[in-house]
């Protein structure tokens, strides 16, 4: 999911048996770089 603020905060979510839990938020500019050390796939 992408918010609507400044930031475009993106928020993850896992499932959890038959619940959403919320995994991790962090700006849409973070999830676009093309760096794979920053999402720790390096």
């Amino acid at each position: 999911m992408v918010d609507q603020d400044p930031a475009q905060t993106v928020t993850t979510h896992r499932l959890d048996g038959e619940q959403h839990m919320v995994r991790a938020t962090m700006p849409l500019a973070w999830v676009l770089n093309p760096d794979p050390a920053e999402h720790d796939l390096g």
